[in-house]
Protein backbone atom coordinates (compact mmCIF):
# COMPACT_ATOMS: atom_id res chain seq x y z
CA UNK A 1 0.00 0.00 0.00
CA UNK A 2 3.01 2.61 0.53
CA UNK A 3 3.29 2.22 -3.37
CA UNK A 4 -0.31 3.42 -3.78
CA UNK A 5 0.59 6.87 -1.71
CA UNK A 6 -1.12 5.94 1.25
CA UNK A 7 -0.17 6.76 4.89
CA UNK A 8 -1.20 4.54 7.86
CA UNK A 9 -4.65 6.43 8.11
CA UNK A 10 -5.41 5.78 5.14
CA UNK A 11 -4.72 2.60 5.17
CA UNK A 12 -6.82 1.67 8.90
CA UNK A 13 -9.94 3.75 7.30
CA UNK A 14 -9.45 1.22 4.22
CA UNK A 15 -9.05 -1.54 6.43
CA UNK A 16 -12.39 -0.83 8.73
CA UNK A 17 -14.08 -0.05 4.80
CA UNK A 18 -13.40 -3.82 3.86
CA UNK A 19 -14.39 -5.41 7.22
CA UNK A 20 -17.69 -3.54 7.12
CA UNK A 21 -18.11 -4.62 3.42
CA UNK A 22 -18.08 -7.97 4.73
CA UNK A 23 -20.05 -7.48 8.14
CA UNK A 24 -23.13 -5.64 5.97
CA UNK A 25 -22.90 -9.02 3.71
CA UNK A 26 -23.94 -10.88 6.77
CA UNK A 27 -20.32 -12.53 7.27
CA UNK A 28 -18.23 -12.13 10.47
CA UNK A 29 -14.87 -12.56 9.66
CA UNK A 30 -14.03 -13.62 13.08
CA UNK A 31 -10.07 -13.23 12.58
CA UNK A 32 -9.07 -10.23 11.15
CA UNK A 33 -5.63 -9.49 11.88
CA UNK A 34 -2.72 -8.00 9.51
CA UNK A 35 -1.65 -11.66 7.98
CA UNK A 36 -5.28 -11.82 6.38
CA UNK A 37 -5.12 -8.44 5.03
CA UNK A 38 -4.08 -7.50 1.67
CA UNK A 39 -3.24 -4.80 -1.17
CA UNK A 40 -5.47 -4.81 -4.09
CA UNK A 41 -3.60 -2.80 -6.85
CA UNK A 42 -5.91 -3.01 -9.42
CA UNK A 43 -9.02 -2.46 -6.68
CA UNK A 44 -6.92 0.39 -4.92
CA UNK A 45 -8.44 -1.02 -1.27
CA UNK A 46 -7.71 -3.39 1.15
CA UNK A 47 -9.23 -6.78 0.66
CA UNK A 48 -9.66 -9.32 3.53
CA UNK A 49 -8.74 -13.37 2.74
CA UNK A 50 -9.05 -16.48 4.90
CA UNK A 51 -12.64 -16.99 6.15
CA UNK A 52 -12.32 -20.42 7.24
CA UNK A 53 -13.26 -19.11 11.21
CA UNK A 54 -15.81 -17.13 9.65
CA UNK A 55 -19.77 -17.34 10.70
CA UNK A 56 -22.64 -16.13 8.40
CA UNK A 57 -24.98 -13.83 10.78
CA UNK A 58 -28.32 -14.30 11.32
CA UNK A 59 -30.34 -11.90 8.93
CA UNK A 60 -31.48 -8.70 10.82
CA UNK A 61 -35.34 -8.52 11.44
CA UNK A 62 -36.28 -4.79 10.84
CA UNK A 63 -40.02 -3.76 11.80
CA UNK A 64 -39.46 -1.46 8.38
CA UNK A 65 -39.07 -4.50 5.88
CA UNK A 66 -43.08 -5.16 6.28
CA UNK A 67 -44.30 -1.65 5.08
CA UNK A 68 -42.47 -2.33 1.65
CA UNK A 69 -42.97 -6.16 1.32
CA UNK A 70 -46.43 -5.04 1.00
CA UNK A 71 -48.03 -6.72 4.11
CA UNK A 72 -50.64 -4.69 6.11
CA UNK A 73 -51.54 -5.18 9.78
CA UNK A 74 -55.12 -5.01 10.72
Amino acid sequence: AADAGMDAADLEAQRHRSSWDVWTEGVNHSDERDAHLLWNAQCRRVMLIDFDRAVLRAAPKHQQLSAVSGTKRK
